[in-house]
């Protein structure tokens, strides 16, 4: 059911900014972005790829969820999420374009803020997106999950 209303609220979202192609396209915020992660994370580019593009994905999602009931992110894309954050202007750009130039998506504790399953995660994002990179959805992050927030709250980690 919280999955169903999930996906209803990111449809909405995603047809209120309308411009969800664009969001997608978004290219590397660097040349050598993808190559960093590969060698960093000692994964190949081709995974490196798909997870920055299930990771944009993912904040479509993360930005529609303005009722702070968050997802659950997988281990490689909380991973990417990171790396990109490392690149504040491409990142600052990226958000922008979901509608939020004030705000940034980051991570909060589960404790702080309650998050639905992986599994009802996986599932909302297959309702909006269709099928997801299975490569790239393995396993859960278990103490993160992504929310909208204000750059101005303080982190707590």
């Amino acid at each position: 059911m919280i999955a169903q209303v999930a996906a209803v609220l990111i449809a909405e979202f995603a047809r209120e900014i309308g411009q969800v192609q664009e969001i997608l396209d978004f290219p590397p915020p660097s040349e050598d972005f993808i190559y960093r992660f590969a060698v960093g994370y000692d994964c190949s580019g081709e995974l490196a790829q798909a997870l920055f593009v299930e990771t944009k994905k993912f904040l479509v999602m993360c930005a529609a969820d303005n009722e702070g009931r968050g997802f659950a992110p997988s281990v490689g894309i909380a991973l990417m999420l990171k790396h990109f954050t490392r690149w504040p202007e491409g990142f600052r750009t990226f958000c922008s374009l979901l509608g939020l130039p004030d705000f940034f998506i980051g991570t909060t504790p589960n404790n702080v803020i309650p998050r639905l399953d992986y599994a009802a995660t996986r599932q909302s994002f297959e309702e909006l997106f269709g099928q997801r990179d299975q490569q790239c959805w393995t396993s859960p992050v278990s103490s993160d999950v992504c929310v909208a927030k204000s750059p101005l709250e303080e982190q707590t980690d």
